[in-house]
């Protein structure tokens, strides 16, 4: 689906509830969602191809390389992974591609996003509006994961068929993601997205910072923002390692799509895609900070419908073509109250709120 600025409505996301262990987990994924999975994957075989140059079958070429290391490395995720293909009766490299489709468009500008963590009073929130082509709008859902042995409960908005995006999970553990554009790729190391589910697997912020230093690096750049109950932190990731980025003096953290530690951007080689990323930084701090009382979701939903930047700003609106990128939703986490709000569509105009809780 192309949309345009005019014609832009944004509809509620279903939600696609899973229980049981890893297999029976993406068959309930794939079967609930499979008309969503295959539109995703007609979405990403023309984003490959408009965005990277790369035909079908070389993306799928990239996917079977990246299929071979998650079996070394999250061999349940990939089991999940197969049970998506099985439920919604696709070739397996089809869903492995749509969860390596960071690396697979390696140095093309995909998801925006403008996100920030608040502490307030103690309290721990996390936003972040998702911005990214309409084409991908239909295949939004909210993925409902039961806990099943080790694996808490978690709730995430993501492109069905990929397995980890933006959400918490039972214990209060949230993160958004920032696209970061690099030259480096590793096909040896976890693709971005499933790190992420893998953070959303853990117990605790201190548990996440523990996987985190373990690892060498992960297959393509991005920042992830997490939180828990105590706090956040941002982690800027890159096959080249990664760099903690501490809350600052008020507890909180914002990140756009540029890195900001600079040794981990000049090792890892970024490439400064988007323009206003900077000055969506500066805005976005300079409004929270002029903020007076704490967050809610309404107070957060009004900070991030920011026009002032134009089309490319906190509020992106450039999608009328059907090849810029809209906001195609926000959320707000409130992390201790186990609790989130999703705004479909842009934070100031039409669409569903989903609320999600635990």
């Amino acid at each position: 689906m192309i949309a345009s600025k005019s014609t832009f409505v944004a509809p509620t996301f279903p939600t696609v509830s899973c229980s049981g262990d890893a297999h029976a987990v993406g068959v309930a994924h794939g079967s609930q969602a499979a008309d969503k999975i295959k539109s995703n994957v007609e979405a990403y075989r023309s984003i490959f191809q408009d965005m990277a140059k790369l035909s079908w079958d070389q993306s799928l070429a990239l996917a079977e390389g990246f299929r071979v290391s998650c079996q070394k490395l999250c061999p349940e995720l990939l089991k999940e992974m197969e049970g998506i293909a099985e439920g919604a009766g696709v070739p397996l490299l089809h869903v492995v591609a749509l969860n390596c489709r960071s690396e697979i468009a390696l140095t093309a500008p995909m998801d925006g996003c403008t996100a920030f963590a608040w502490n307030y009073e103690g309290k721990q929130w996390l936003t972040q509006n998702w911005d990214w082509r309409h084409s991908v709008l239909d295949g939004l859902i909210v993925l409902d994961i039961a806990s099943h042995g080790k694996r808490p409960a978690m709730k995430f908005v993501t492109e069905a068929g990929i397995i980890g995006k933006i959400g918490m999970n039972e214990h209060g553990v949230g993160l958004t993601l920032n696209a970061i554009k690099t030259t480096s790729l590793d096909l040896s190391l976890l693709p971005l997205h499933l790190f992420m589910r893998t953070m959303l697997e853990q117990p605790s912020l201190a548990s996440c910072r523990s996987v985190i230093s373990s690892l060498p690096g992960i297959a393509s750049a991005g920042h992830v923002l997490l939180v828990d109950p105590t706090g956040a932190v941002g982690v800027e990731s890159s096959p080249v390692g990664f760099a903690f980025l501490e809350p600052d003096a008020h507890g909180n953290v914002f990140h756009t799509n540029h890195l900001v530690n600079k040794d981990l951007e000049a090792r890892a080689g970024s490439i400064d895609l988007w323009p206003d990323s900077r000055p969506r930084l500066e805005l976005v701090e300079k409004r929270v900070r002029a903020t007076t009382g704490g967050p809610t979701p309404e107070v957060i939903r009004e900070i991030l419908s920011d026009r002032s930047l134009g089309e490319c700003g906190i509020l992106r609106h450039n999608g009328d073509d059907g090849v810029g990128a809209d906001t195609l939703f926000n959320i707000a986490i409130d992390s201790a109250g186990r609790r989130a709000e999703v705004k479909c569509g842009k934070t100031d105009g039409e669409g569903a709120i989903i609320k999600l809780s635990f």
